[in-house]
């Protein structure tokens, strides 16, 4: 008989190569963008034709080719093109793993990938970074002010087809899968993807009335896994933003700094010269680093994201709160949140059933040698309320609504994760409390197993739409 896997049409991810990136999780967009235009200037970028409907299960959905962007450019970008503007080489030569911060092996045993920090290599092509940095330079106008960076520049990735292309090239995945050592793919949340740092407008100068007092950003952990920092820059064109690192654990940097201290200076590292294409790649939610403080006429760098799709081992964020710059549209932030956990469910889901089908073939094989009856991993009723959970949160987490609406962002998320919900019997999910969950499950009159793994994906659901509903500020953590 056809396996869980099969029953459910799904991928075996984990046997995919560590230096490849899973197609199907490679492009996970936006099918509404010309919605998105509430405050994202007075130029949005406003789409020709609409996506195809529904969700295949064996590729990407194809983006929708940008019509004319008004009042932003009167000449169309250049097409991306790895081959020509990218110049990725060797691995870097220096890569620290985590324990090597001083964490334990059983911490980074939780973690996608026990990598921590590159130093620098090169990324763009001399090409690439003149077509980039006069992408950037049109876009500057947009930046925002921060309560953590001076000049920060946010849905870039909106704005231009090519950093969009840039930030999904396939090329680019391989390349820092390869140095992290498992897959990664661009982070769901396309807000995360081409954050864009650029020196503070009128930085306060200090008493020696040279030095900048406004670091170009605070000392802080990422809220997202793995990031690449991308020096945009000429390095004779400013003195000082270096970006640096501490030597140590998040913890231990945070203790210091929190208790007024400064962290030791003999463990703050440089990365070197910041050449222009050059840059660095670090696990970014476990290593704690900044941007110093600036002096000359411009200072940029390009910061894009990444996500490991085993959605099993401990997340960069886990709350929308920690993870909000209040600079950041709501109706694109929350949305995309919702979006982002709907995603993070679909694997869980996804990654509960290739374990199921394992352990459906060693039962049948043992029950094939020793003469015994076929034993049963999951029952039909499960089975089908995977099935059916998966195609709603797979089409959730490409077709929720950009609106600041969380009424119905949350009905967006209950209406996903329904069938699973109803299958362990809990009657009023937007209600349920996210701790409440394994409790109710637990006590629920299911004949087959209650496997944890959809447990947690249930209580991550309900903590989503708590925060969705609750937000009211930022908690981020910067010093």
């Amino acid at each position: 008989r056809p396996s869980l896997s099969q029953l459910l049409r799904l991928p075996t991810w984990h046997q995919q190569s560590a230096s490849k990136t899973p197609t199907r999780y490679r492009n996970i967009r936006p099918t509404n963008m010309a919605c998105i235009t509430k405050e994202f200037g007075n130029d949005p970028l406003v789409y020709e034709g609409a996506p195809p409907a529904g969700y295949d299960d064996n590729a990407a959905i194809p983006f929708p080719e940008p019509g004319h962007v008004k009042g932003v450019s009167e000449d169309p970008e250049p097409q991306f093109d790895a081959a020509v503007h990218l110049a990725l080489g060797d691995k870097p030569s220096l890569i620290k793993n985590l324990q090597s911060f001083g964490y334990s092996d059983e911490y980074v045993d939780t973690l996608p990938s026990p990598f921590g920090q590159t130093n620098l290599f090169r990324i763009m092509s001399d090409e690439g970074m003149r077509v980039l940095a006069q992408v950037l330079k049109r876009l500057e106008r947009h930046a925002k002010v921060s309560p953590r960076i001076p000049k920060v520049l946010r849905g870039t990735y909106f704005r231009s087809k090519f950093v969009r292309d840039l930030c999904e090239s396939p090329e680019m995945c391989a390349y820092l899968s390869d140095i992290a050592g498992v897959p990664l793919i661009p982070h769901p949340v396309c807000l995360q993807q081409g954050h864009t740092n650029f020196m503070p407008e009128t930085p306060t100068i200090g008493a020696d009335g040279k030095t900048p007092k406004k670091d170009v950003d605070k000392w802080h952990w990422d809220t997202t896994a793995f990031v690449m920092v991308l020096f945009c820059t000429p390095e004779d064109l400013y003195t000082g933003g270096k970006f640096q690192y501490f030597d140590g654990t998040k913890e231990e940097g945070n203790a210091l700094l929190k208790a007024g201290k400064s962290l030791p200076e003999d463990r703050i590292r440089d990365v070197g010269v910041q050449r222009q294409g050059w840059g660095v790649f670090q696990q970014g939610c476990q290593v704690m680093h900044r941007a110093i403080s600036a002096v000359g006429p411009e200072r940029t760098t390009f910061v894009q994201s990444y996500v490991c799709p085993n959605v099993v081992k401990a997340d960069a964020c886990n709350y929308l709160a920690l993870t909000y710059n209040s600079i950041d549209p709501l109706h694109v932030f929350l949305s995309e949140w919702a979006r982002f956990r709907c995603w993070k469910a679909a694997r869980r889901i996804e990654l509960w059933a290739d374990g199921q089908a394992q352990q459906e073939q060693r039962q049948q094989q043992q029950a094939v040698d020793s003469e015994q009856p076929e034993v049963a991993v999951a029952t039909a009723p499960l089975t089908k309320a995977c099935g059916d959970a998966l195609a709603r949160l797979a089409v959730a987490a490409r077709t929720v609504p950009y609106t600041d609406d969380r009424g119905v962002l949350v009905e967006a998320i209950a209406h996903a994760a329904e069938p699973l919900a109803t299958h362990f019997g809990i009657a009023d999910f937007k209600g349920a409390k996210p701790g409440s969950i394994v409790d109710t499950v637990s006590k629920s009159n299911t004949k087959d197993s209650k496997p944890q793994a959809l447990m947690v994906l249930l209580a991550e659901l309900a903590s989503a739409m708590n925060d969705i509903t609750s937000l009211k500020g930022s908690t981020m953590v910067y010093f």
